[in-house]
């Protein structure tokens, strides 16, 4: 019945954009072609030493869950895994999209590595990571690549629910300072701009998961 259900949501998603949208071809910051299920970092534009990591978020019962966030750092960020369920090489602006972090450290508070929305009252939808039965409210939906500044191969990320929601990617600092990625159908709100940089290293991703209370 879930596949069912998956199934229909998705043709639904993938019929109303095409028919709605020019689809365009995604690149990566090199200016060659988004290869779908390839590893990039996703990093904003310009100098400014931010990168989507993730940072375990305290829960009262003891556990934790991950959070996606955008934080300083000396390094590129996590690594991610961008799929489309299309069977294509490369990704257009119209292709329904999982995101996953390529790998996850060692003590994360998931071993799921997906990118999963959820509702969180009083604070909106932000963008965790783990099995979507890990949170008590999650979304089904798909991510979409939009264009930003097609020009500088800038993009931002748009996540469309619930058949016909849809709102992009923007950051929100929390309680304790953290800038956590949440999708917001507010345009008054900034998108995240972002880049898809190749992976080009051996890099591993480090255990330097912030605790947030």
């Amino acid at each position: 019945m879930k596949t069912n259900a998956l199934l229909a949501f998705f043709f639904f998603f993938s019929t109303a954009l095409f028919a709605i949208t020019t689809a365009e071809i995604v690149f990566d910051s090199d200016g060659d072609l988004l290869i779908n299920r390839g590893n990039y970092y996703l990093l904003p534009p310009g100098l400014g030493g931010q990168a989507i990591k993730g940072a375990g978020i305290d829960k009262s019962d003891g556990s934790c869950s991950l959070a996606v966030v955008l934080k300083l750092s000396y390094k590129k960020g996590w690594l991610t895994n961008i799929a489309s369920p299309y069977l294509s090489l490369h990704v257009t602006t119209d292709f329904p999209l999982w995101l996953r972090f390529a790998q996850l450290p060692i003590g994360t508070c998931t071993k799921n590595p997906q990118w999963v929305v959820t509702r969180v009252p009083g604070f909106g939808k932000p963008v965790m990571v783990g099995d979507a039965n890990e949170f008590p409210v999650p979304l089904s939906g798909w991510f979409f690549i939009k264009p930003y500044d097609s020009a500088k191969f800038h993009y931002k990320l748009v996540f469309c629910y619930e058949q016909d929601k849809c709102g992009h990617v923007s950051v929100k600092t929390d309680s304790h300072g953290s800038k956590r990625l949440v999708v917001t159908e507010d345009e008054k709100v900034q998108p995240l701009a972002l880049k898809f940089v190749k992976d080009t290293s051996d890099e591993v991703v480090a255990s330097d998961i912030s605790m947030v209370v």
